[in-house]
């Protein structure tokens, strides 16, 4: 039976994007998602059924998403289809009944046989399927013709769908939700035959052959010219139009008044005028009327002026019908004016540098936005129709923040932004075709160390201005991986020839003319501690350069853009000083210790952790507060859903940045704890490449940086559920429940001011602290070892803790040196660290409560394999002379174990003894070190390794021996000064 890919692959086109749509109840919103491969539009469509939707596909491939599901926008389409209802008061009262009709229906009127037949739950839909998608144009007539036959021949289709280009039918292997119980929507039989659109139309029955129009028809042609004649873009050259008259390819309505002028009627006249006046030329209507023999230069002007619109064809025609007679362009064209249809042309000139665009218009988006500048290609006003006579330099804006770059030959600028290109037709003529709409070239070439040279492009677009991407060269030669790179980057394309033409024909150029530059594929401190990338620039203690974007980093530009100003980002932080904000004072210094750990040797990162069950406390604000230093929280922070492999994936990427993740109780315990022993390994895991070849995965240079999270419980908390002991993981994480700061009506003022500041001032602090950091870079070293050894002493730490005063020295460093740069003037370096040192301390004895408890070991695998445990007296003693021949008498167990025996429990004499084996693997599964786990019985309990048969004094005597932990069970006042001693000698040699 044929999986849902491949039967979607058979019915849609190859080109354009594919529309899935869920439908549910009422009350859920009908869900509508467009695709640019099959396999997504299965996925989503698979995806919607199992969340209960209703699933349909469209039959159409459409040109762009942003115009919807309409039959406008459909750019090709591959099936013909009816949708047949059966049941109660329907058409047919079953499926079978329908196939009947069905079978009739092509039998009689010898229309083909189905490619395929689908069960839809309740009804049939059946589709003849083409050999290739064609235009909406090429299929419409067709598909009304069929709909046409359908009804005159009493096969009662559903009206409504069949001529629809843009109907949405049922997905096969879903199910139709509409009933209980829900239907399997699936094929019937096999798959039939392929159909040409040519053959398919000639077997539909008519009087006359169905007109099947090719892709250039007249129809099509029409609608382009008519966006023509409004476009600022085009002009209409009337000695193009002359030319080609002249060439025997034009209109011999106008070489007739060019060769006989007076034999032109007042009609045939004003038809011929009426094409000049909208030419280029000003001169053009006096060019055609000067041979006349009564020709007057007034009266020309006068008749010309009084003329609203080009004449059509159909209007030369009436006049003077023999000059249309074989007329090549009949049908094809309206009016006589679409031959003298260019493209207006631009010549490039230098960019006009001042003055210069604001810094703080970069990008308030936080993209990489160079200009807002969308009234470069704005509209024409409400009563402009775009024929005033203005010529291309009006049209194109003298304030472009980049120059226009000569093109490569044969490429020339539209007016209004685009590109197109001129051919020598066979005739002579010359044909321009239109590449791309909108300014688009590249500017740079970039060496990635990852994946090769790739290209920066520049495309300034109609709203957001400015941009720039970068591109593989891997992806450029590829017709596929060409356009879902540029569609990636709002470059959307059904046929993209054209346009991969004109990028290679750039990237030959730019080889010649261009060195390549090398890019950085991660932030933070370059080779030498000579500079440092952030996002879109290389900071240097004297300068700010660019940074190439290369394919790891270019994809994060956006996290890193400005707004506002850096007195309002400074008016903002000083919020943080307030009192009883030291938690989020020191989640936004992480944001300036980051970068500082690199100067810590050993050490790769700490997680810092702020957690409360509630929501209002604020949590994220020091977050997006430390993300502010960088550039935009908003996409700065990582969303709490990520997966711990996108965390690293971030966190290799960021290598010396702050790493901020919001939410992070949403990973699963296992996650968290991976987490927290990554943070300090510095290197992802070693991971195979998905290229398809057997190769590692690339990792960079490793990471060295603090982590900010947030969540509703503490990460320790978290882990415990995968693990009881986390003592590892605890030395990782220094965490904090947040209290609430502000209690009254009144404040919700303050903050909310606070968080217009916040939102409205970012980007700015980063470039100004690394600069300070550069020119005082001998500094940083010893004095990051120097508050590391103040936080040691003061906090009573041990090398066991050695990451947090590592990662509390960073952050309180940074601040110093922040305040330094001026960024910080109103925070308190003594109340921080106070704050600091305060939460070290209450982890350090929180950390006690780590120390393994083997009494709950023992209790926790006593009680979940109390069913496996034989309890049972001592046989000791059980030896008796009875004279009956027998010197052992057998003890009657007092609990048998089924099915399994993990121990035997000698009641009497308060001995349990645990087989090795099971007991060492469910330490395994609890996360314990059996070893530890058992030297620490042994000074707890006394417990040794015996070998004793399991079986002894039961019949089950003839067992074999194994061995076991022996634990002798003394009093608990026994044991008191015992266990003290044990746990007090653990923690003197866990010290040392």
């Amino acid at each position: 039976m044929m999986n849902t890919k491949d039967f979607l692959a058979t019915v849609l086109g190859e080109e354009g994007y594919y529309c899935a749509f869920g439908l549910k109840s009422k009350e859920q919103k009908n869900v509508t998602e467009f695709h640019t491969s099959i396999e997504a539009l299965a996925d989503c469509s698979l995806s919607l059924d199992a969340n209960g939707f209703d699933s349909y596909f469209a039959l159409g491939a459409f040109i762009t998403p942003k115009n919807g599901r309409t039959a406008e926008n459909v750019g090709t389409i591959k099936s013909f289809f009816i949708d047949l209802d059966c049941g109660a008061n329907k058409p047919y009262k079953d499926q079978s009944e329908a196939l009947i009709a069905l079978r009739a229906f092509c039998k009689a009127t010898g229309v083909p046989k189905p490619t395929l037949m689908v069960n839809s739950g309740r009804g049939l839909h059946v589709y003849w399927v083409l050999d290739k998608g064609c235009t909406r144009d090429e299929w419409q007539p067709v598909a009304s013709k069929l709909k046409q036959v359908c009804l005159e021949n009493k096969l009662a289709i559903d009206p409504v769908v069949t001529a629809d280009s843009a109907r949405i039918l049922r997905v096969v292997h879903t199910h139709n939700y509409k009933g209980t119980p829900p239907l399997p929507v699936q094929t019937i039989g096999d798959v039939g035959s392929i159909y040409t659109l040519e053959s398919f139309s000639e077997r539909l029955p008519a009087t006359k052959m169905i007109p099947v129009p090719a892709s250039s028809s007249f129809t099509s042609q029409d609608i382009e010219n008519s966006k023509n004649l409004l476009g600022r873009q085009y002009q209409k050259s009337f000695f193009k139009i002359m030319t080609k008259t002249a060439m025997g390819t034009g209109c011999k309505q106008l070489s007739r008044a060019v060769e006989t002028p007076n034999d032109l009627s007042y009609g045939d006249w004003l038809s011929v005028l009426s094409i000049a006046k909208f030419c280029e030329e000003s001169d053009a209507i006096h060019t055609i009327s000067s041979g006349y023999d009564d020709y007057s230069y007034d009266e020309t002007e006068k008749v010309a002026a009084s003329i609203r619109t080009p004449h059509l064809c159909s209007t030369f025609e009436q006049n003077y019908p023999a000059a249309c007679e074989g007329c090549p362009h009949k049908n094809r064209i309206k009016t006589p004016i679409s031959l003298g249809m260019e493209i207006r042309e631009v010549v490039p000139e230098p960019a006009q540098k001042e003055p210069e665009v604001p810094e703080a218009a970069e990008d308030d988006s936080g993209g990489v936005l160079i200009a807002s500048s969308s009234n470069l290609f704005s509209a024409p006003s409400d009563g402009d129709d775009g024929d005033d006579g203005d010529k291309a330099p009006s049209l194109y804006s003298p304030k472009l923040p980049y120059d226009l770059p000569e093109l490569p030959k044969g490429y020339k600028y539209m007016a209004g932004g685009g590109i197109f290109e001129e051919e020598i037709t066979k005739s002579g003529d010359i044909k321009q075709n239109i590449v791309y709409e909108r300014n688009l070239f590249p500017i740079k070439r970039i060496k990635d160390p990852i994946e090769g040279h790739s290209f920066e492009f520049l495309h300034h677009t109609v709203r957001e201005g400015v941009q720039k991407f970068v591109v593989g060269a891997t992806k450029l030669t590829s017709k596929e991986e060409f356009r879902k790179a540029m569609s990636m980057n709002d470059i959307h394309l059904l046929y993209p020839d054209a346009l991969m033409r004109y990028v290679l024909a750039w990237i030959k150029k730019l080889q010649i003319d261009v060195d390549h530059v090398t890019a950085n594929t991660q932030f933070g401190w370059t080779e030498g501690m000579k500079s440092f990338v952030a996002g879109k620039q290389v900071i240097y203690a004297d300068r700010i350069e660019e940074n190439p974007p290369s394919v790891k980093t270019g994809m994060h530009f956006s996290a890193f853009g400005k707004k506002g100003t850096l007195e309002g980002w400074k008016d903002m932080a000083s919020f943080y000083a307030t009192p009883g904000n030291e938690q989020h004072q020191f989640m936004m210094a992480v944001g300036f210790g980051a970068p500082l750990m690199t100067f810590v040797p050993n050490v790769a990162g700490l997680i810092v952790h702020l957690f409360h069950s509630d929501s209002g406390i604020g949590k994220t604000t020091g977050m997006k507060g430390g993300a502010s230093i960088w550039g935009d929280p908003e996409r700065f922070i990582l969303p709490g859903n990520s997966t711990a492999n996108g965390i690293w994936n971030r966190a290799e990427v960021w290598k010396n940045l702050p790493l901020y993740i919001d939410e992070v109780t949403n990973l699963q315990p296992k996650e968290v704890s991976d987490v927290a022993y990554s943070v300090s390994a510095g290197q992802q895991k070693v991971r195979m490449s998905n290229s398809g070849q057997n190769e590692e995965r690339w990792r960079g240079d490793p990471w060295k940086f603090l982590i900010g999270t947030t969540g509703n419980v503490g990460l320790i908390e978290r882990i415990y559920e995968y693990k009881k002991a986390p003592k590892g993981e605890y030395q990782r994480i220094l965490e904090t429940r947040a209290q609430q700061v502000f209690f009254k009506t009144e404040d919700t003022k303050v903050t909310d001011e606070f968080n217009k500041k916040l939102n409205a001032n970012f980007g700015y602090a980063g470039e100004v602290y690394v600069q300070h950091l550069l020119n005082n870079i001998d500094r940083i070293e010893p004095l990051v070892a120097e508050w590391r050894t103040k936080i040691i002493e003061l906090a009573r730490l041990t090398d066991q803790n050695r990451i947090w005063s590592a990662g509390t020295a960073a952050a309180i460093v940074g601040t110093i040196l922040a305040k330094e740069a001026g960024l910080v003037d109103t925070w308190e370096i003594e109340k921080l660290v106070k704050w600091v040192v305060g939460r070290l301390k209450t982890l350090k004895v929180t950390e006690q409560e780590l120390n393994l408890d083997v009494d709950q070991i023992v209790n926790d695998y006593y009680a979940h394999y109390q069913g496996a445990i034989m309890r049972i007296k001592s046989t000791a003693d059980s030896r008796v002379k009875d004279g009956s021949g027998l010197d052992e008498v057998h003890v009657l167990p007092e609990k048998s174990p089924h099915y399994s025996v993990v121990g035997r429990y000698e009641t009497d004499i308060n001995k349990l003894y645990l087989l090795v084996t099971p007991f060492k693997e469910w330490c395994g599964r609890q996360q314990f070190n059996y070893q530890e786990v058992y030297e620490t019985m042994q000074k707890v309990f006394g417990a040794t390794k015996e070998k004793i048969r399991f079986g002894k004094g039961t019949s089950m005597k003839g067992l074999p021996n194994g061995w076991t932990i022996c634990i002798p069970f003394n009093p608990p006042e026994e044991r008191e000064t015992e266990i003290n001693k044990a746990l007090f000698d653990n923690d003197a040699a866990s010290s040392n």
